[in-house]
């Protein structure tokens, strides 16, 4: 979802797709996965570990 906002790679792609970005390390998915990880940080995203990662928009987040 991150990838089509940015307009990385466009909405009608499938997962299946474009699946060697999430499951292999390249320049594109290190980058997204550190894009969602500074997001958590700021606390924009929850992040989850177990059973498997997972992140979502965090609610409560106001900009401030």
């Amino acid at each position: 979802m991150l990838a089509q906002c940015l307009g990385i790679m466009p909405p009608q792609l499938q997962m299946k797709d474009v699946k060697w970005v999430y499951w292999s390390e390249n320049p594109l998915g290190t980058m997204l996965h550190s894009t969602l990880d500074q997001l958590s940080e700021l606390g924009v995203l929850e992040k989850r570990e177990d059973p498997d990662l997972q992140y979502r928009w965090y609610s409560d987040y106001r900009v401030t």
